[in-house]
């Protein structure tokens, strides 16, 4: 299950850059998150899968963002 979200976390990020209009671009950010988030909870995601992900970064930066105070 979280190869399905990673992968589709992957699409969603393309079409946030691809999206032609600002809501559209609004819409693909808002389920990249969401699927970052859920790829996040699942209870067989280990830190040596994380590790080699390419959605690493963003995950990270995603998690701490309440640490810092901002909203998603």
């Amino acid at each position: 299950m979280i190869d399905w979200f990673r992968q589709r976390a992957r699409q969603e990020r393309a079409m946030v850059i691809q999206a032609p209009g600002h809501e559209a671009r609004h819409a693909h950010r808002e389920l990249y998150i969401s699927l970052l988030r859920q790829c996040r909870a699942q209870p067989d995601r280990s830190d040596s899968l994380c590790a080699t992900c390419d959605l690493r970064a963003p995950c990270w930066t995603l998690l701490a963002l309440p640490l810092r105070g901002e909203a998603a």
